[in-house]
């Protein structure tokens, strides 16, 4: 089929008579690849017959693996919205969905959702929290680890192929330099993207290696991901090009944090993306993060350059935004510290999404190196998952998070009690060979608010942490902080502190304001 035989064709199913079913006001939508027809409660999509290098479309037999590809694949996150693969039949001018006889074209039938559910509707509306990204980050966590893993020597993921990908969105741009592009940003951009692939190219290498590139979804960004009666849905899966499709997760979930923070909601982003590593434990993947959020500003940069209605304002934006993930440097460590219960995880997680920061948990990675469930309770003092040689592997698994963070450009906030004096000065050792700055936050409450909190949490029974009263009892009686760490301490009333100057007090001493630096220690 031609375009102009298709263009006729998609005239024909504006008609109501071209459908099995009742329908309403036809709606035709059209993308540079793809015609979407809505016609209520169901909606079509047709590909294109066209060949754009990237993607070929141009026979039926392709068109019809490829609608195909989408219902298998987007039914992996999707599968109350993608239904089957109908023919559709009868001539381009009086076509028939799903009739009898020969298939002139085919479409991929799908369950209609309300455009004001999807995710950037319901960002513009200011409605989206962190518990939906959170969630989100749930959902592809789990995904990532169930899907196909690439295998080396398929030409998928490896450093050839991301070089070849990042390289190519500075090829197909330098004719809008400098008209859309400055040019003094384009070359440094360019210059900065080839030192990070020379520099970690055995990075990228050692992750196609160990599992890390799989068949994701490819193209996760907030008009991609809806609300269908409750559920969280991530549909239009790239199905047309493998290379796009199995990449590294880290530059999936890059996406998503670069897409929200190109919105104008960096805390978000920073909530979904510590929410990806809580429940993968993907930390070693940081190493590769900044050239990933560089890469998906650019490739959205790119992509507006080359819209008809191009926006020099937003292009020039998206441009710095990659610009400034290249420019990243360890703002320090952020030492958390009291007793169970005195609500160190909730400003932390407050610290990080106004700070932009990584956190490490010291619960989530003790059941973790213990092969334990978030949920499950494991208290006992000093015994089981908390004996001395676990406490010491848990602490030790912080540090190594702290320093790829750091490393790779974070700022490292590492929750935890940290009352044993042997852990902090472990912490500032590292902060010392680092070279950046330490600080303490110590989180403090009333007895009775620890012990009110500590009953609440027990009841509730959803929070990791196995902070008892038995527990608290014990750490209450903690080694106090040296004169070192009490210069270098932000304390914090958690019954009374405003979240906002309390993170505006740390980044001033991360910033030099008052933060250590304890070289040789």
């Amino acid at each position: 089929m031609t375009g102009s035989a298709q263009e006729r064709l998609i005239r024909g199913l504006l008609s109501p008579g071209a459908y099995p079913h009742p329908v309403g006001e036809i709606r035709h939508i059209e993308t540079h690849i793809s015609h979407v027809l809505l016609t209520g409660d169901l909606v079509y999509k047709l590909k294109k017959p066209v060949d754009l290098g990237f993607v070929d479309y141009t026979t039926l037999a392709r068109r019809r693996h490829f609608c195909e590809e989408e219902l298998r694949l987007n039914r992996r996150l999707a599968p109350a919205l993608y239904l089957e693969v109908v023919p559709i039949t009868g001539t381009p001018e009086r076509p028939r969905v799903g009739g009898e006889g020969e298939a002139i074209d085919y479409a991929v039938r799908m369950r209609a959702f309300r455009q004001e559910d999807q995710w950037d509707r319901v960002l513009e509306r200011g409605e989206l929290t962190a518990a939906h990204v959170e969630a989100l980050a749930d959902t592809l966590a789990a995904f990532h680890g169930g899907v196909r893993v690439a295998v080396p020597g398929e030409g998928l993921g490896g450093p050839e192929q991301v070089a070849a990908a990042l390289r190519a969105n500075f090829a197909l741009t330098r004719r809008f330099v400098p008209g859309l592009i400055p040019e003094a940003p384009y070359r440094h951009l360019e210059a900065w993207t080839e030192a990070q692939l020379a520099r970690l190219s055995p990075v990228i290498a050692g992750r196609l290696q160990g599992g890390f590139v799989r068949e994701c979804h490819g193209d996760v960004h907030l008009q991609n991901v809806a609300f269908l009666g409750g559920d969280l849905l991530v549909f239009d899966c790239i199905e047309f090009n493998d290379t796009f499709r199995f990449v590294d997760v880290m530059a999936e979930v890059a996406f998503t944090q670069m897409d929200l923070d190109s919105r104008g909601r960096p805390d978000l982003g920073w909530r979904f993306i510590n929410r990806y590593l809580e429940r993968s434990g993907d930390y070693a993947g940081l190493a590769l993060l900044p050239l990933y959020l560089s890469y998906r500003a650019y490739v959205r940069a790119k992509v507006a350059a080359l819209s008809p209605d191009a926006d020099k304002n937003r292009i020039r934006a998206l441009v710095a935004l990659a610009m400034g993930y290249g420019q990243m440097r360890g703002g320090g460590i952020v030492l958390m510290h009291g007793v169970t219960g005195c609500g160190k995880s909730t400003v932390s997680a407050d610290l990080l999404a106004r700070l932009g920061a990584v956190r490490l948990r010291s619960d989530v990675e003790r059941k973790r190196l213990a092969g334990v469930g978030r949920a499950a309770s494991a208290a006992a003092p000093e015994r089981g998952i908390y004996n001395p040689a676990m406490t010491q592997a848990t602490y030790g698994a912080l540090l190594d998070g702290a320093e790829t963070a750091v490393n790779a450009g974070f700022t490292a906030i590492l929750d935890a009690t940290y009352l044993n004096p042997a852990h902090r000065n472990a912490a500032k050792a590292l902060a010392g060979r680092l070279g950046v700055p330490l600080i303490i936050v110590s989180c403090q409450a009333s007895v009775p608010e620890l012990e009110r909190r500590i009953r609440a949490r027990a009841a509730e029974g959803r929070d990791v942490s196995d902070g008892t009263l038995a527990v608290l009892r014990k750490q209450l009686h903690h080694t106090p902080l040296d004169p070192w760490e009490a210069a270098h301490t932000v304390v914090v009333d958690t019954e009374t502190a405003d979240p906002s100057v309390l993170a505006a007090r740390v980044a001033e001493r991360l910033a030099g304001g008052g933060a250590g630096r304890p070289a040789g220690r």
